[in-house]
């Protein structure tokens, strides 16, 4: 069998609208009813994790990173009063940079998962990729490459 290889990078899909998250939701609840080994097996270490009282855990995962943002052109008017062309720079923009964060937060009752919540500007999902290759043959193994939220993420959507 022949397969086409394709790379996506998530800041990619990002930039072009393929990421949501009602995505992230839907991947992030097939994690409830897991047990605690089989989370930790496929995402890694935990950041964080905590227990409470009532003998609940939490586990922690977070991610960080920064965006560039490129600045936009000033738009240049040239005027001619009298003898004198005046020129006049309106608009544009500095570049910038953008802090992106995600952090999911998972409650556990006697080692399954019971709950997850999530804070952060960066917590989305790619679409699943058989809708975006709907009807194409494609191999899709970006799974070496990520963090361990984008790999749970990813990891929903292996063959």
């Amino acid at each position: 069998m022949n397969f086409v290889h394709v790379t996506i990078f998530v800041a990619s899909l990002s930039s072009v609208g393929c990421v949501t998250t009602e995505q992230f939701s839907q991947n992030m609840d097939y994690w409830l009813g897991m047990e605690e080994s089989v989370l930790i097996q496929s995402l890694g270490v935990p950041s964080k994790s905590y227990i409470d009282s009532q003998s609940n855990k939490y586990i922690v995962y977070e991610r960080e990173s920064t965006r560039s943002v490129p600045g936009t052109s000033p738009t240049y008017t040239t005027q001619k009063i009298g003898n004198t062309y005046q020129t006049y720079q309106s608009g544009g923009t500095e570049p910038s940079k953008i802090s992106l964060r995600c952090e999911v937060t998972f409650q556990l009752r006697e080692g399954v998962i019971s709950s997850w919540s999530s804070t952060g500007n960066d917590c989305v999902a790619p679409v699943p990729m058989n809708q975006l290759f709907k009807g194409k043959e494609s191999k899709y193994d970006p799974y070496k490459s990520y963090d361990p939220v984008i790999k749970s993420i990813l990891e929903l959507e292996k063959p």
